[in-house]
């Protein structure tokens, strides 16, 4: 699958200050976020500004960068707050929202009796949203995992239902050490599975893309809803005694680390 390989240079600033993220914004961004801005993925919800004749409009949406042949441009998928998660049954509804997969067809095509085949269906609760993708996309590629990891007929099961696996596997790069990868479907991902090196635990802790509550740039601070899957941004102008303190407690973290990685 086609990912985006960009760097710094590549991401358009002017736009982005058009919807109120601004320069300084977007380079305090946590290193783990600029990752995926770089790479096509989406970001977490994010703070935008669009102005109306009306006045300022303020909500929250992901991003992402996309080359076209006029340059990057940026792509919006905001929060909504109506859902079509209301046009699955009350027990379709319920495993959604358990963040499970389900497999069937869209309402829209029942509606219109259209048969378009089945797809992998998931609900992405920052947004509001159903994701839908056609199960031979996203089955093309569990199955080329399965011959790659030996899965058994059990292990596809649960993946196609939703279920994160976690197997063992032998890391080549890293002397031949057994590791620990889990993975499941994530309908957000261009591959359509999401990856983790570790347990169940390290995989679900993936979603939260601010990992730390206060993300200290160069200008400013991102500081990170309770979930971790989105952010508000505050410029070094604006901080109370308390983010001042956090600052200062994580310099000293980070010096403290600085240190020890001298004595090793």
């Amino acid at each position: 699958m086609y990912r985006e390989n960009l760097t710094e240079r590549d991401i358009p600033y002017e736009i982005l200050e058009k919807h109120g993220l601004t320069h300084e914004m977007i380079d305090d961004l946590p290193q783990s976020v600029m990752n995926k801005l770089l790479h096509g993925e989406y970001t977490p919800l994010l703070p935008i500004t669009m102005k109306t004749d009306m006045g300022e409009w303020q909500y929250l949406s992901r991003i992402s960068l996309t080359t076209t042949n006029n340059g990057v441009k940026v792509v919006m998928k905001p929060k909504i707050e109506s859902s079509s998660i209301g046009l699955y049954s009350p027990e379709q509804q319920e495993l959604l929202k358990q963040g499970k997969t389900i497999i069937g067809q869209r309402p829209k095509d029942l509606r219109n009796n259209e048969n378009t085949g089945k797809y992998f269906i998931q609900y992405d609760e920052d947004t509001n949203q159903v994701l839908s993708v056609p199960t031979s996309a996203v089955g093309e590629n569990i199955r080329v995992l399965s011959d790659m990891l030996g899965l058994d007929y059990e292990s596809i099961k649960n993946i196609q239902q939703g279920e994160p696996q976690t197997v063992e596997w032998m890391d080549e790069e890293a002397n031949d050490d057994v590791q620990m990868l889990t993975f499941g479907i994530d309908l957000r991902r261009d591959l359509g599975i999401r990856f983790a090196v570790g347990d169940l635990n390290e995989w679900l802790g993936q979603a939260k893309d601010f990992k730390e509550k206060y993300n200290f740039g160069l200008y400013g601070v991102w500081i990170a809803s309770e979930d971790g899957k989105s952010g508000r941004y505050v410029p070094e102008s604006e901080y109370t005694d308390e983010i001042r303190e956090q600052m200062e407690q994580a310099r000293k973290r980070n010096r403290e680390s600085a240190q020890e990685s001298l004595k090793m």
